[in-house]
């Protein structure tokens, strides 16, 4: 489970949201201080409770719906960052061995969790990132960023808006991605759209 005070996104780092829910929330419901409800999906699914099946959404149902991802352009994020300079970005061309442009979706398995993500890497080294914990109905949390794929060392560096930074290391078959974190976890990801 993964606390985050949702009124703080979007005006503060994803970190603090986090720690911010953790210890005024969170914490309480645990000691038992502040009342809430657990359900167990996996209890109730043994007791004949079923999912209600949703009918398949198309690629571009955001756009329909009026929903636009933030995005961010990348003079911007080098202007309020403080650990990447201008200088290390590397150009993303269609020439190199694997081109990462476009929308992903897939799932991260980790030790303690499951996550859904969908990740749209831009041609102009901007990327949205949107990622939900499994079976949730609630809205994605969303991050943007720009992003800097290393085809030598198979490895994608992402800096979001809120400064922090991560390197990955990619294994691409065809149109599936798969990167590993230093926990163990997986991120694989299958291309919706170029």
């Amino acid at each position: 489970i993964v606390p985050v005070e949702v009124t703080m996104i979007g005006t503060a780092p994803f970190l603090k949201a986090v720690e911010t829910d953790e210890k005024e929330y969170f914490s309480q419901m645990l000691s038992g201080k502040m009342p809430y409800f657990e359900v167990d999906i996996g209890q109730l699914q043994q007791q004949g409770v079923i999912a209600v099946d949703l009918p398949t959404l198309s690629e571009d149902v955001l756009e329909k719906w009026g929903i636009k991802m933030p995005t961010l352009k990348f003079d911007d994020v080098q202007a309020k960052s403080t650990t990447t300079s201008t200088s290390n970005k590397q150009p993303i061309t269609e020439k190199s061995n694997f081109d990462a442009v476009g929308i992903w979706a897939g799932e991260y398995e980790g030790k303690e969790k499951t996550l859904r993500f969908a990740i749209d890497f831009k041609k102009d080294g901007t990327l949205d990132v949107a990622m939900l914990p499994k079976g949730s109905t609630d809205k994605p949390l969303v991050v943007g960023g720009t992003w800097v794929m290393n085809n030598k060392s198979s490895t994608i560096t992402a800096t979001y808006t809120d400064n922090t930074k991560e390197t990955f290391v990619y294994d691409q078959k065809s149109d599936t991605i798969t990167f590993t974190f230093s926990n163990g976890g997986k991120l694989t990801l299958e291309r919706l759209k170029k």
